[in-house]
């Protein structure tokens, strides 16, 4: 079972931080909070509210992601939270710095597996259900989320598209375009291969190449 805990200033009595934990006494402990937390606490001291009690994990879960979600979080600049996740499981919604996005990019650059591994990782899978615990994970970690690109227009009316020029074989000018989309219905193919091209500087099968146009 589970409790769902709510943090309040003394001074004030505002709402700066939602919890969730196994055993009640995680409410009231210090231990393990982030630094805006414990920032806000030694200036101006803390009270606990217990909002749902001997609550099943799931519940807790879902009651924390609706908390966060409705009072917004400072670091996301949508509320008064000092929370630094949307909450539930993992770290889903965490704002890493520039520094340590640099860094988890560089781990893995430039590597490359082996066709003998990609075979093991595909055999893996195959045939993989996930149960049902985890597709209610699944489910609760879509709650509230909003796609990056969700009210944002593509394709040929992109305001910041960039003009593409499809060379031939020896390096001559074929035809130019306005975009991607154009190109790519040039001919008959989805656009990402003509950004492909474009950005790795990869050709097509028939030797012809796209590329965008130099200012």
């Amino acid at each position: 079972m589970a409790v769902v805990y709510i943090h309040k200033k003394k001074t004030d009595g505002s709402i700066f931080y939602v919890g969730i934990g196994s055993r009640k006494q995680r409410a009231y402990s210090k231990h393990g909070r982030n630094p805006i937390w414990k920032s806000i606490v030694s200036k101006h001291g803390y009270d606990v509210i217990i909002i749902a009690d001997d609550i099943s994990i799931d519940e807790a879960k879902y009651y924390e992601r609706y908390l966060i979600r409705y009072h917004g979080r400072r670091n996301c600049n949508n509320g008064i939270l000092c929370n630094l996740t949307d909450g539930g499981d993992g770290i889903h919604g965490y704002v890493f710095t520039e520094e340590r996005r640099v860094l988890a990019g560089n781990i893995n650059r430039g590597k490359k597996f082996s066709e003998e591994h990609k075979l093991k990782i595909s055999k893996s899978q195959t045939g993989k259900k996930h149960s049902d615990k985890t597709k209610l994970k699944m489910r609760l970690a879509k709650v509230g989320y909003v796609p990056y690109n969700k009210g944002k227009k593509t394709g040929k009316s992109a305001h910041n598209a960039k003009t593409v020029l499809l060379f031939n074989t020896d390096g001559s000018i074929e035809k130019e375009f306005m975009n991607t989309y154009d190109a790519g219905n040039y001919i008959g193919f989805s656009q990402s291969i003509v950004f492909k091209n474009c950005k790795h500087l990869t050709k097509m099968r028939d030797g012809r190449y796209f590329r965008y146009k130099q200012p």
